[in-house]
C-alpha cells in the first residue's frame, strides 16, 4: 500500500477516502447509466402528456446531461483556486438533490427534462471532478490508471441494484407496453404515476448517502492549485489545446461516448421489440452496471500494463464487436439464444465503454499533471457532450436499427484507428517547452513524465 501512497496518510485513511470517494457517486450513475432502465417509462410519460415524444427525444435529454456533466467538471477546476473542494462537493450534492426532488414537476416534455437532466450533469460534474481531485492527489503516478478505476467503481456499480429496484416500484406487475407508432409505450395510468414519485424517492435516498461522505473529502494538502485568474485559465487552456495530442485523446474520447451513449439510451427499448418481459430486460440492464463497475479498475490496470495507445485501441475495437453483437441479437430465430446473444452484447459493451472513465482520467493527470487536472480533465469531457450530441444527431439522420449500429460500430473503430496517431512525447514536455519560451504556465507538479506511446 505504501507504493501506491504520495503524502503522509495512513494506510486505514486513505482506504476510507477512497471508498468515500467512490460511494458517493453511487446516485450520480444510477441517473447516468439507470437512463436505459427509467426511458421507457420516461417516454410513456412524455407520450401520456404531450402525445408527440419520440425515441431521438431520449438522445437529446441524454445529451443534454452529458453537456451539464462537462461544464461541471470545467467549473470544479475554477472553483478549486478558491474554495475547499469539500464545499464544492457539498453544494453539488445540495443542488443535485433539489433538482431530484423538482423533478417530480418538470419530466412532462422533453424540454423540461433536458433542462433538468442538464442540472444534475452539471453538479454531478461538479462532484465527479472534486472527489477524482481528492482521491488522486494522494496516489503516486503510477498507480493513477488503478485508483482512478477504484474511485469511478461506484459510478459503474449503481445500476447493479437501482436498475431492477426502479421496475419494481414501477412496474411490478410487469405489464408489458403497448406498441404505438413505432414506438413501445406505457400506458397504464397506475405505472405512470410512479414515474414522477420515483424522483422523489431517489432524491431522499442519495441525500442521505451523500451528505453525511461530503465531509471525509480532504485533499492532499501538499497538492494546493495557483489561485487561478480567468486570463490565466484561457491562457492555461490555449496551450493546452495547443498540444496535438490533446486533440487525439479529445476526438477518440468523444468518439467513444458514442456506443456508450446508444447503449445507455436505447438498449432496453430496443430489446422490448423481440423481448417482452421488462423485469428481464431490466435485469440485464441493472448487471451490465456490475460489469461497468467492475470494468473500470480492469481497465486502468490494463493502461497500467501495456500503455496508453495499447489500451485506447484494445478498447474501441472490443467495443465495436460489443455493439453489433447485441445489434443483430433480434435477427437470431432461436428466442433462447436470442436472448442471450442481447444479454451478452449489452453487458460487453458496459465492460467495454467504462473502460474510458478509467483510462482518460489518469491519461490526463499523467501526462498535463496533478494540479490542472480538474481544468484539463474538464475540458477533454466536453468531448463527451459532443459525442452524446452527435449520437442524438445520429438517431435523428438514421432512424432505423441496423444502419444505425453499423454506423456506430464503424465510428468506434474509426476512433481506435485514429489512437494509432498517439505517439508523440508526454504533454508535461511539450508545456515545459513553451514554459520555456517565456510562456506564462502553471507549474506541472505530480506529473509523471509517461510517453503516450506504448511502454
Amino acid at each position: 500500500m505504501e507504493s501506491v501512497i504520495d503524502g503522509g496518510i495512513s494506510k486505514s485513511r486513505f482506504v476510507v477516502t477512497i471508498i468515500a470517494c467512490s460511494v458517493i457517486l453511487v446516485p450520480g450513475g444510477g441517473v447516468c447509466y439507470g437512463f436505459s432502465a427509467i426511458s421507457p417509462y420516461l417516454l410513456s410519460y412524455n407520450y401520456h402528456h404531450s402525445n408527440n415524444t419520440s425515441l431521438s427525444s431520449l438522445g437529446w435529454i441524454y445529451a443534454n446531461y452529458m453537456i451539464g456533466h462537462a461544464f461541471g467538471m470545467i467549473a470544479t477546476g475554477l472553483l478549486e483556486q478558491r474554495l475547499p473542494l469539500r464545499l464544492i462537493a457539498t453544494v453539488a450534492i445540495i443542488t443535485f438533490n433539489v433538482t431530484l426532488f423538482l423533478a417530480y414537476w418538470l419530466i412532462y416534455s422533453t424540454v423540461t427534462l433536458c433542462g433538468t437532466y442538464f442540472v444534475l450533469g452539471f453538479t454531478l460534474g461538479l462532484l465527479y471532478s472534486a472527489v477524482q481531485v481528492v482521491g488522486l492527489s494522494w496516489v503516486k503516478p503510477d498507480h493513477y490508471g488503478k485508483i482512478s478505476g477504484a474511485i469511478t467503481f461506484g459510478y459503474g456499480i449503481a445500476s447493479v441494484f437501482i436498475s431492477p429496484l426502479q421496475t419494481l416500484y414501477v412496474n411490478p406487475g410487469n405489464v408489458a407496453p403497448d406498441h404505438v407508432n413505432e414506438m413501445y409505450v406505457f400506458r397504464d395510468t397506475v405505472i405512470l404515476r410512479k414515474v414522477a414519485y420515483l424522483y422523489v424517492i431517489y432524491g431522499i435516498l442519495s441525500t442521505c448517502l451523500q451528505l453525511p461522505l461530503s465531509f471525509l473529502l480532504i485533499k492532499n494538502p501538499t497538492h494546493i492549485p495557483r489561485n487561478l485568474t480567468f486570463s490565466t485559465f484561457l491562457g492555461r487552456l490555449r496551450d493546452i489545446v495547443a498540444t496535438w495530442q490533446f486533440w487525439v485523446l479529445y476526438v477518440v474520447f468523444g468518439l467513444n461516448k458514442i456506443p456508450l451513449a446508444y447503449t445507455a439510451a436505447y438498449s432496453k427499448l430496443y430489446g422490448e421489440l423481440f423481448i417482452h418481459s421488462d423485469i428481464f430486460l431490466s435485469v440485464v440492464m441493472g448487471m451490465a452496471g456490475l460489469f461497468n463497475a467492475l470494468g473500470r479498475p480492469t481497465w486502468g490496470w490494463v493502461k497500467d500494463r501495456i500503455g496508453i495507445r495499447n489500451s485506447i485501441i484494445m478498447l474501441c475495437f472490443a467495443t465495436s464487436l460489443a455493439i453489433v453483437t447485441w445489434f443483430v441479437s433480434r435477427y437470431v430465430p432461436v428466442k433462447g439464444l436470442a436472448d442471450l446473444l442481447f444479454l451478452v452484447g449489452v453487458w460487453a459493451s458496459m465492460l467495454t465503454c467504462c473502460g474510458n472513465f478509467a483510462i482518460f482520467p489518469a491519461i490526463t493527470v499523467s501526462i498535463f499533471g496533478q494540479e490542472s487536472f480538474a481544468i484539463t480533465y474538464g475540458v477533454l469531457y466536453t468531448s463527451q457532450g459532443m459525442g452524446s450530441l452527435l449520437s442524438a444527431l445520429l438517431s435523428t439522420w438514421v432512424p432505423t436499427w441496423v444502419p444505425l449500429a453499423l454506423t456506430v460500430a464503424v465510428i468506434t473503430v474509426v476512433s481506435g484507428a485514429f489512437a494509432l496517431s498517439l505517439k508523440m512525447s508526454s504533454g508535461s514536455e511539450i508545456l515545459e517547452e513553451k514554459q520555456s519560451e517565456g510562456m506564462a504556465l502553471m507549474p506541472l507538479k505530480g506529473s509523471s513524465a509517461e510517453s503516450i506511446s506504448s511502454k
